[in-house]
Formats: structure tokens, sequence, C-alpha cells
């Protein structure tokens, strides 16, 4: 007799906040069988992970799913084949999974990654995907602006390069979002300011964690410890 397969879940959790969790994530996290969440080479705890401690009435499983963001893409697809194996051992053992995803689950995560891989094993595997509210919602939330309006035009840049392609990006928009600015901040404030002069900058790194940090003044920044989990928003302002 065959099992059927359990359903598996990439559900956003939102930046940090638990207060920031959908209705809908909470009900799945409380009725699956697994709940997994990413971690790195070297943390204890994941940080999606760690959102879901605040969850009541939560009898799944947890277990750690190790990705590695290092240079060598071999190292990288080590992981994801890896995890996409675990992951595959828990469906086709008919048990529904749900992946905590920092977050949106298609937005710059590694859920796709792990998505195809695990489709690559398991291809009739039932996978279904819940947004979550991101870093960089959730900072223009705390400042209280609006990111674009009317026909304004948004950008989200990965920020791991100062590159040309950046440099382009920023010419051709209203509102840019830039994350992950812990490589080369300072780089990317001058970048900003060369290119979308005059406009408004908001830093914002730990959104929705303890030690949250919003700057908006070029030289306070600059003073900031870099923070992996960081984001710029530039923005045009009316007389650009």
């Amino acid at each position: 007799m065959n099992i059927p397969l359990g359903k598996l879940y990439g559900v956003g959790v939102g930046p940090g906040d638990p207060q920031l969790l959908t209705l809908k994530a909470v009900a799945i996290f409380r009725k699956v069988q697994v709940i997994f969440a990413i971690t790195g080479p070297n943390s204890q705890e994941s940080v999606s992970g760690g959102i879901l401690k605040e969850l009541g009435d939560c009898r799944a499983r947890r277990e750690n799913l190790l990705f590695s963001m290092a240079g060598s893409m071999e190292e990288r697809i080590a992981c994801w084949e890896q995890a996409a194996q675990r992951v595959t051992e828990v469906l086709a053992a008919g048990e529904d999974a749900a992946i905590a995803i920092l977050g949106d689950p298609l937005i710059y995560s590694t859920f796709g990654y792990l998505r195809r891989q695990i489709l690559r094993r398991l291809p009739e595997a039932p996978i279904e995907v819940v947004p979550g509210i991101t870093s960089f919602q959730a900072a223009a939330a705390l400042r209280g602006e609006p990111l674009v309006e009317n026909r304004e035009i948004l950008t989200v840049i990965p920020a791991l390069e100062n590159s040309g392609a950046n440099r382009e990006a920023l010419k051709n928009t209203d509102t840019a979002v830039l994350l992950k600015t812990y490589r080369n901040r300072d780089d990317h404030i001058r970048q900003v300011i060369e290119t979308m002069a005059p406009a408004s900058l908001l830093y914002a790194a730990r959104i929705g964690h303890n030690g949250a940090v919003l700057e908006t003044d070029p030289g306070a920044i600059a003073a900031l410890p870099a923070d992996y989990l960081s984001l710029l928003i530039a923005k045009r302002t009316a007389d650009a």
C-alpha cells in the first residue's frame, strides 16, 4: 500500500517580529507534523526558527536545514541537495512539513533553490507557498512613509556588490531598496547620493529583532557596525 505524499509549505515568517506572522502561517505551523528552519554553518539557532518560539499550541517536530552562502557554488549546491533530501524523506513518509522562511519565500530566498531540488527528487510533491512580510515593507512601515505612489517605480536590488548594473538600476527608479548591505554599505550610500540626489535615505537593520536600527543621516549610518540583516531605502525627493 502506497503512503500518500505529505504536503510541503514554504511559509514566510516576516522580518523577525512574531506579531507580523500571518494568520495563515500560524495555522499551517500548528497543523503540520514537521517544521524546518534554515540555519547557517556557524549558527546554533536559525533566525526564522527563533520567531516560532512565540507560537502556542504547536506540536510539530522541529528540524534545522543547513545552508551555506559560501563563495563556492559546489558547497552551496551540496547544502541544497542535503536539505532537499531530508525534506523529501519526510514528505515520502506521508508527513506534512513547513519550511519557515525569513521575509517572503519568493523574494531573494533559499526556498527557491530548495523547491527545485525537491521537485527533482519528487516531481509529484504538493507544494504551497505562503507569502510573508518583507523587511523593507516593515522598515517603511516603521518610518511611516510610502515606498511608492501613483506611477512611481520601485526597484529591489541585491546589494552584495557595488556594480555598474546597480548604478543603472538606481538611475531608472524612483525608490530603490538595497538588501543585505553589510559588505559595502558606505559605497552603496555614496552611489545612491551620486545617482539619485536629491533623495531621502533610510538605513534599517535587524527590523523586528532586539536592537533594531532606523537611521536617515549618512554620517550616523557610517558610524554604525555592519549587520547582515540590513537594508537601505532611497527615494527621490519631489524636487529631483
